[in-house]
C-alpha cells in the first residue's frame, strides 16, 4: 500500500497544488537543488506532482 498524503502548503511552484488536496506517494525524488521530495498523484485529477516534504503530512502511517 503506497503512503497517503494530505498537502499542507503550497509549494513553490503555485499552479500545481492547493492546500488539504490528498493524493498517494508512488516514488521519492530530488528536485533540482536537492530538495528531497515525493511524487505524488493527485487524487482530484491523476496528474503526477513533485512535491517537496514540507509541503505534506502523512495521513495513514499505516502505509509507510
Amino acid at each position: 500500500m503506497k503512503p497517503q498524503v494530505e498537502f499542507i502548503r503550497l509549494g513553490p511552484d503555485l499552479g500545481e497544488w492547493s492546500v488539504g488536496d490528498k493524493g498517494v506517494i508512488v516514488s521519492y525524488a530530488n528536485d533540482i537543488t536537492g530538495c528531497p521530495c515525493a511524487l505524488v498523484v493527485l487524487y482530484k485529477d491523476g496528474s503526477i506532482v513533485l512535491a517537496p516534504y514540507y509541503t505534506i503530512k502523512v495521513t495513514d502511517p499505516a502505509s509507510l
